[in-house]
């Protein structure tokens, strides 16, 4: 079986294990290679359609396009390319996953699903709405986004298409083949909201999540990065960006000083978010080597997932599998993918203050609580989301796609 797997980067294929399991899908008679518009790899079974530097190029001017004109992802018409590669023409399928900010044609897209059985992942919910990948408290996008309250929201436009693009992907998308491949239920569940229609095309199969088999043990990965075995230690990963649920963060963690001087926080991609808020230490990190944040994750006494907008949170369940305690915000895919506040802890909304203080008041006097958590959610989460659940899951997906399409 042959699989054209097509991707915004190969970073992200690695992200959701396509990539780097590539090996391990061969095992299931699976040969996957992967179209992208970001090659940020050396493997020869990655490839763009017009070399590095103009793919790039056409993907900054069909992201402008889209915000100029507020018609999403149907200027590219260069994708068409792609019926002339020969890995479209030898694929027994298609798996798309992020096509739409910017660099790939919807049309071409629906032209490709009406020829080759074809699963589309949707990572967020941007085929629901008129321009944005996440609602995030707006109701708007329930009522085919009759006005949009926020034009800026990622993927942001310059005018308002919201209620037109939101019609037309209505149409084109439930009266289209493909199958819809989601991590979670709670995406499912948001889709049927839009879309009940789509149900009998829609499969639920979590993300595998890989992590190095051979890790240091924690106090030596501490000395290792400068830290006492005594420290506690905060890691936060997240993007300046609305969904990311950053700036409510950083306001709580402006009132909590006394907190704060307690505490190492180990800053990931935040473009300097936490500067001078009175930690013991800040360390931050760009976008770091897959290996290299398991190292931090495992170190850390607590990771934070204070995103808003999670449709899985492969970082939680790194966390998980890795032994260290996940705090994250209610009411996302995050409470379903992390076990509930049985296997992690939680807030709501403003709360993140307290219910940090919480956790560390008990790390010294109850550490035998926390090991505990992390014992069973680590335990549950090599159960759910092993690779080779993931793999097979996958590619028996695959194999009744193919059984099952029929060329419109």
């Amino acid at each position: 079986m042959k699989v054209l797997n097509i991707n915004f980067s190969d970073e992200i294929g690695a992200q959701f294990n396509n990539f780097l399991l590539r090996e391990k899908f061969l095992e299931f008679n699976c040969d996957m290679k992967f179209l992208v518009s970001k090659k940020t790899s050396d493997s020869n079974m990655t490839f763009t359609m017009y070399g590095d530097t103009l793919e790039r190029r056409l993907h900054q001017i069909g992201s402008k396009a889209n915000f100029l004109t507020g018609r999403q992802n149907r200027h590219q018409s260069w994708s068409n390319k792609l019926f002339r590669e020969q890995e479209f023409k030898e694929a027994d399928l298609l798996h798309f996953h992020l096509i739409e900010n910017g660099w790939f044609n919807i049309p071409t897209f629906l032209k490709a699903q009406s020829k080759v059985p074809s699963v589309w992942t949707w990572h967020d919910l941007w085929p629901t709405t008129g321009h944005c990948i996440q609602p995030d408290g707006c109701d708007q996008w329930l009522k085919n986004c009759k006005y949009c309250p926020d034009l800026n929201r990622p993927f942001a436009v310059r005018v308002d298409r919201a209620s037109k693009e939101s019609i037309w992907k209505q149409d084109q998308f439930t009266n289209a083949n493909f199958i819809i491949h989601v991590s979670t239920n709670w995406t499912k569940k948001q889709i049927l909201q839009k879309f009940p229609e789509l149900e009998p095309r829609i499969r639920v199969i979590p993300f595998g999540i890989d992590i190095p088999k051979k890790l240091e043990p924690r106090s030596f990965l501490r000395s290792k990065h400068g830290f006492q075995d005594s420290e506690v230690i905060v890691l936060v990963r997240g993007l300046p960006q609305h969904y990311k649920n950053m700036g409510a963060l950083v306001s709580t963690f402006k009132g909590t000083p006394d907190f704060n001087s307690k505490v190492h926080l180990i800053d990931i991609e935040s473009a300097g978010l936490f500067r001078n808020l009175g930690f013991a230490s800040l360390t931050e990190f760009p976008f770091l080597d897959h290996a290299f944040l398991c190292e931090l994750i495992k170190l850390s006494n607590l990771v934070i997932l204070p995103s808003t907008a999670e449709t899985f949170g492969v970082l939680g369940i790194e966390a998980q599998l890795l032994g260290t305690p996940v705090l994250y915000q209610k009411g996302t895919a995050t409470e379903e993918v992390l076990g509930g506040d049985e296997f992690s802890y939680s807030y709501n909304g403003n709360s993140a203050a307290s219910a940090i203080s919480d956790f560390l008041e008990t790390l010294h006097e109850r550490p035998e609580k926390h090991k505990d958590l992390a014992d069973k959610a680590s335990a549950r989460a090599v159960t759910l989301y092993s690779p080779e659940t993931y793999l097979k899951r996958m590619t028996d997906l695959y194999i009744d796609v193919i059984n099952s399409f029929q060329k419109s």
